[in-house]
């Protein structure tokens, strides 16, 4: 037998034996007085069974369901407080990879970057050498022709002018041979 049940079977057993012996004692007002409270004890002693008995069950399963609720929910804020600890520290490295990338990015650009200037140096070497080289053909191509078409107009324009000057044709040739002979050597200076 439960706990609620003795005391039920208790109180209703102390009722009738005080109710019958408190006659013999008490006034018929304080008799009504002690009925009313034990009556008001005995009601509180049923009301009592009949929740623990009835009620008590619904309000365990009940608490039990909103208690599961709530461990769910809080199994599910630290689930969510893990993945959001997770996902800070991805984040992180992430952006810690973002900024070595980046430094690689902008060292291999500056590196690219040197290599054009490089190039551009060395091209403006090798069109400045060209220019040169370009210059002096130019100056032998100039020479030649003067060696070629020039040298020999001037050479027997002055022949003819030597020959008239000096009429004897030994002195002249020799003259001339002189003179020839210091064109081709001031030449091969140059």
């Amino acid at each position: 037998m439960s706990k609620t049940k003795k005391i039920i079977f208790i109180s209703v057993a102390l009722f009738l034996l005080f109710g019958y012996t408190a006659n013999l004692f008490l006034s018929k007002e304080a008799l009504a007085i002690l009925y009313k409270v034990i009556n008001f004890v005995v009601m509180i002693l049923v009301i009592t069974y009949v929740l623990q008995k009835f009620q008590l069950p619904i309000f365990r399963e009940k608490i039990a369901q909103k208690f599961s609720f709530f461990k769910g929910l809080e199994d599910q804020f630290k689930d969510l407080k893990e993945q959001n600890i997770i996902a800070t520290k991805e984040i992180t490295d992430q952006g810690k990879l973002f900024e070595h990338l980046k430094s690689k990015i902008h060292t291999w650009s500056q590196a690219r970057e040197l290599q054009w200037e490089e190039r551009r140096a060395k091209l403006q070497k090798i069109n400045e050498a060209h220019k040169k080289r370009i210059n002096i053909q130019t100056q032998n191509i100039h020479q030649q022709r003067l060696i070629k078409e020039i040298f020999p107009r001037v050479i027997n324009g002055t022949s003819q002018q030597l020959k008239q000057k000096f009429k004897q044709d030994q002195e002249s040739k020799v003259f001339l041979k002189d003179i020839i002979s210091y064109m081709h050597g001031s030449l091969h200076e140059q």
